[in-house]
């Protein structure tokens, strides 16, 4: 839960708090990615735009450690309040289930609605692997932009 947040809360059927998760990584990350972005060469308009910023400034390392400082908060705090975060969301489920049970079994509804999610799971680590699939595809599609 502290390394990839958003892997955990997916595949224990929190897709909310997983988005959450995996957003507040994409953001902390965004001054690296500039850095990254600035030693790859042929990418077109976003090659000149990321030239612009002068990533060996000051004010832009310190830029880089607030997003650091962004980036490992959220890891800890969501390592930290995962068990809290899960167990209320199942209680919240059961009392939900309970609820409309109108006399029938309650325990295959809690099992189904509960539990864990491999499809959610899958579908997260796609997710978090599109933004490095389109960064290193780019030089591949402007190369064919240009044919």
């Amino acid at each position: 839960a502290m390394l990839f947040p958003e892997l955990y809360f997916s595949y224990r059927k929190m897709p909310l708090i997983a988005l959450i998760a995996w957003l507040g990584r994409i953001i902390s990350q965004i001054p690296q990615t500039i850095v990254t972005l600035s030693q790859i060469k042929g990418l077109g308009a976003l090659s000149e735009a990321v030239a612009s910023i002068d990533v060996t400034s000051s004010s832009f390392s310190g830029v880089m450690m607030i997003g650091y400082a962004i980036f490992y908060s959220l890891m800890f705090l969501m390592g930290f309040n995962a068990n809290k975060f899960y167990y209320r969301n199942a209680i919240k489920k059961i009392k939900a289930v309970k609820a409309k049970s109108n006399g029938y079994d309650v325990r295959g509804e809690i099992v189904r609605k509960g539990g864990t999610s491999a499809l959610l799971l899958v579908l997260f680590i796609v997710l978090m692997a599109l933004p490095t699939l389109i960064l290193y595809c780019m030089p591949f599609i402007s190369a064919f932009a240009k044919i």
